[in-house]
Formats: structure tokens, C-alpha cells, sequence
């Protein structure tokens, strides 16, 4: 049947943010030349007009045409059949985008107590294909999408960008387009890495094995850095490398012991004694790791990141001069390190907590 333009309403069912024009115009020479040969799909409503569910495209090229009628299959459904109808029919027609996708299949669930599976039986699509786009129209922020709808970012990227924190997701996103990286599997390793971003420092003095254990614990501390030169400790045997990797261990936390990242006692001793300065043991310190230890400190910093939150472990019971504790220890002058690199275009380890 034949509906006029006058009776239809456009604004509930146009499940598109925004039309092509240069589509809208093939729409309308092609009305022009060769008349309508789809209807377009309405329900009625309890004013006496009509709601348009399906060919928002049609009706705007009808309109810049000055037509006034147009033809239209009728049906008698709820809102819940009727949103399902209109996004159905947009899939199977010229391609929305998957984030006009997601926010219709959102306000699907949301507005209809749908679950992703039921979703996805109504349209013919998998539970994956519904959560994937309800993930990015939920999770992602403005920026990012913004993005995305320029071509800038792939969609497949998106949904890896949406596993990072939230206040970190543009700055992610950038890194995946400034180094090009268009391999999913990679970005999500990346990913993993990008949220690890503190690095934590702690020293045992002056606590207890269960009172250090707690301070780990309540920082979600994965991997616990022991930055001594020797790991023998004769006044706290319970923190000697081998009975902290065994307790530390029994309760989820890796110790890994870095011997090249400590300090000779050579310098260590006239350091606390006060017979060589601050500055002068930061240098030293310095040129000690990156030039005569040994240690690829990049490759050290690469891996961190990637296998778990860490913190650097030293005696002290401070990073640097606290209460009566009068220097700073080397741990303190590692974690700026960390801090102060950049690895292939970025700083890994952005952030440092101290613990104590």
C-alpha cells in the first residue's frame, strides 16, 4: 500500500548516526529513473500514522525528490521485533558501521532484557559477533572511536583497545597507529604489557616476613625483584634468597634474585659511611648497570613488563632519605631509570609506587 510521507515517522527506528549522501543520491536517480522497487517497512502507531522501521535511505531520497507517497509493507509488531527488524535489514543493505551496530544491538538488550544469545538467534548472528560490537560501543571512549569512524584505528584494534584501562585507551590507541601494527595477536600481547605500567619498589627493614608479605599482597604484586648483590642475610635469615623464593612462592609471587642490579660492597660501605656523595653514587650507580653490569637493561625492562607487576626489593627500609634513614638506596635510582626510558617510542614503566 501506498503511505504518505506526511504520515510516516523516521526518528526511532534509523539505526545509522549518519547517511552517505553520495548514497542517498544513487537512491534518488535510481527512484527517479526507475520508480521504487523495494517498499519500505512501517508500523502503525496508536496516533493513526505509521513508524518507519526500514528504509530511512528511500524515505530522505523520496523527500529531496518531492515525492509524496511512497510504498510500504505494513507490520504489526512490538518494539522489541521492531528494533530487531530495522537493524536486520540494515545488515543485510549498504554496510552500517560496527559501531552503529553495537549501540543498536545495546539499546536491544538494554531496552528489551535481551542477552547476547538472544541477540544473536535474532538475527542470525554468533554470541561473539554480538559481544564484540556491544564491547566497543560500551567500552571504548569518545576519542577512540573517533578513530575509528576516520578510518584511522580497524575495528579489529578497537576491541583490542577496549581490554585497556580506560584513561590509557587514546594513548594506546595512538601507539597501535604510530607503529602500524594491524596484528591482532600482537596488540593484544602489547596490551597485556601497556596496563603493567608502575613499577614498585620495597625494602624489608624493620618488618616482618608476613608484614612484607601483606604490603605485596595488597598491591597485587606478581614478581618480586631482589636487587642485592647477595642474598645472604645473617640478622633476617627469613629473607635470605632461598627461604624468601620458597615462601614467597608458596603464596603466588615469583622471586627472581638480579644480582648485576646490586651494589658492590666497596661502594656500598663508603656510600653509608658518608665518604662518597649522593651525586657520586647516583653516577656511579649509573654507569655500573648500563655500561659494566652485564645486564641488557632494555631487554630486562621488555620482559618485566610483559610477565607481571613488579617491585625492586632492597634492604632499606625506604627508596630515599625517610625518619632516620639518611641515604638513598640503589633502588631508588633503578626505578628513575626504569622510569626515564623509552623503548621503541614509549616509556614502559610510566608510573612508581613506593611501598612502605
Amino acid at each position: 500500500m501506498k503511505i504518505a510521507l506526511s504520515d510516516i515517522e523516521t526518528d526511532h527506528y534509523d539505526v545509522r548516526e549518519s547517511h552517505d549522501e553520495e548514497h542517498v543520491k544513487e537512491i534518488q536517480e535510481s527512484l527517479n529513473e526507475d520508480g521504487q522497487w523495494n517498499p519500505i517497512i512501517v508500523r502503525p502507531n496508536q496516533n493513526g500514522s505509521y513508524e518507519l522501521i526500514a528504509g530511512h535511505t528511500r524515505y530522505k531520497a523520496a523527500e529531496n525528490l518531492g515525492w509524496d507517497e511512497l510504498e510500504a509493507t505494513v507490520k504489526n509488531v512490538d518494539d522489541s521485533e521492531a528494533e530487531q527488524l530495522a537493524l536486520k535489514t540494515n545488515l543485510t543493505r549498504k554496510g552500517m558501521s560496527k559501531l552503529e551496530e553495537g549501540k543498536v544491538v545495546n539499546r536491544l538488550m538494554s531496552e528489551h532484557d535481551l542477552t547476547e544469545s538472544e541477540v544473536g538467534e535474532r538475527l542470525g548472528k554468533s554470541r561473539k559477533w554480538v559481544s564484540d560490537r556491544v564491547k566497543v560501543a560500551l567500552n571504548l571512549k569518545p576519542e577512540v572511536k573517533g578513530l575509528v569512524e576516520e578510518g584511522d584505528l580497524s575495528y579489529t584494534l578497537a576491541r583490542v583497545v577496549t581490554t585497556v584501562e580506560e584513561d590509557r585507551q587514546l594513548e594506546f590507541a595512538k601507539l597501535l597507529i604510530e607503529q602500524d601494527i594491524t596484528d591482532e595477536t600482537f596488540a593484544n600481547e602489547l596490551a597485556d604489557r601497556f596496563d603493567n605500567d608502575t613499577v614498585y619498589t620495597i625494602g624489608y627493614e624493620g618488618r616482618s616476613f608476613d608484614e612484607f608479605l601483606a604490603l605485596l599482597e595488597e598491591n597485587d604484586i606478581e614478581i618480586l625483584v631482589d636487587v642485592r648483590e647477595s642474598t645472604s642475610s645473617n640478622y633476617k635469615p627469613e629473607f635470605n634468597g632461598e627461604v624468601l623464593s620458597d615462601r614467597l612462592e608458596e603464596n603466588g609471587i615469583e622471586y627472581r634474585h638480579v644480582p648485576e642490579l646490586g651494589v658492590k660492597g666497596l661502594i656500598r660501605r663508603p656510600y653509608k659511611d658518608g665518604a662518597i656523595s649522593h651525586e657520586c653514587f647516583e653516577d656511579w650507580y649509573q654507569w655500573w648497570v648500563t655500561e659494566e653490569s652485564g645486564l641488557d637493561l632494555e631487554e630486562f625492562v621488555n620482559e618485566l613488563e610483559l610477565e607481571g607487576r613488579p617491585a625492586f626489593m632492597c634492604i632499606e627500609r625506604y627508596a630515599g632519605p625517610d625518619n632516620d634513614q639518611e641515604i638513598h638506596c640503589h633502588r631508588d635510582h633503578l626505578a628513575d631509570m626504569v622510569q626515564s626510558m623509552e623503548i621503541d617510542g614509549r616509556t614502559h614503566f610510566p608510573q612508581r609506587i613506593d611501598l612502605v
